[in-house]
């Protein structure tokens, strides 16, 4: 006959590894992403901003409210000389639109105000490389980029980046 110390202690074990194991069964619901499904739940922006956060383009594009209100607080943050967190605010505008060319051109003018010319010029061509048909913000991020380039001393660069910038006028 089995003493009762030894079920426990070999059926104790076991027991808790079913059990942990059973927590791996089940399955996350599924993550949806794409485009909200009301039009209340879409702002577009203004074709053209202005002030110390410079303008950014023609091509209007949809965002979450979440987006919108923390670009209008880094704009706010920008506006009184709080670069740091302004980059910072614009960072999590990113990481919930990582592919909106806007934010990216934002952030490399943030870049170019606290003087990290190689950050904005490399931040403007990331923008570039979302800004599809949008040749004004093009143009701002090739002028950015000259502007960075012209400020590290690379005069060539600069000059090439100028020439960029005029294709798009």
């Amino acid at each position: 006959m089995l003493r009762p110390s030894l079920v426990i202690h070999t059926t104790a074990p076991l027991l808790l590894i079913s059990i942990l194991l059973s927590g791996c069964q089940t399955l996350p619901p599924p993550v949806t992403t794409g485009p909200p499904t009301s039009p209340a739940a879409e702002k577009t922006l203004p074709r053209e901003t202005t002030g110390t956060y410079g303008s950014s383009g023609t091509a209007q594009q949809t965002q979450s409210n979440t987006v919108i209100a923390l670009l209008d607080t880094a704009s706010k943050q920008s506006a009184a000389g709080d670069i740091a967190n302004a980059r910072r605010t614009l960072e999590r505008a990113l990481r919930i639109e990582p592919r909106n060319a806007r934010l990216w051109n934002e952030l490399a003018q943030l870049y170019y105000q606290d003087k990290q010319y190689i950050k904005a010029a490399n931040t403007a061509a990331k923008s570039n490389s979302l800004a599809g048909t949008n040749k004004l913000l093009k143009r701002n991020n090739w002028k950015l980029i000259g502007n960075s380039r012209r400020q590290t001393g690379d005069e060539a660069g600069a000059q090439r980046a100028d020439e960029e910038a005029r294709a798009y006028y």
